[in-house]
């Protein structure tokens, strides 16, 4: 699950459910799914996904949280909302460059 102030990357996934549509995710910088993005949040990012190269967000705050039954594995996955700032930009992220080198410490210490 993304935690506040955490810098991801959007890219879209495939679902592993059949016959579902591909989606938005936001990774962190070890290459981990992190959460999916809805369907009613995302159009403006898919439109910025076709036009640039990279597309991060920075969560600025988690909100409600609950339990959904997913029917295709028959168990119960925990949803939880939230608000980002998200942008585009040419170049990766120097942040998230820096992160993935292992060069800044991780806020879960």
């Amino acid at each position: 699950m993304a935690h506040e102030g955490g810098l991801y990357r959007i890219l879209p996934r495939m679902p592993s459910s059949p016959n579902v549509p591909e989606g938005l995710v936001h990774y962190d910088p070890d290459g981990r799914h992190r959460g999916w993005i809805r369907l009613r949040d995302r159009s403006e990012i898919d439109e910025a996904l076709a036009r640039a190269t990279y597309v991060y967000c920075r969560v600025k705050r988690r909100g409600k949280r609950w339990n959904r039954l997913d029917s295709t594995i028959d168990a119960y996955r925990e949803l939880q909302e939230g608000i980002v700032d998200w942008w585009t930009t040419e170049e990766e992220e120097e942040a998230w460059i820096s992160t993935v080198s292992g060069s800044e410490e991780d806020d879960n210490s």
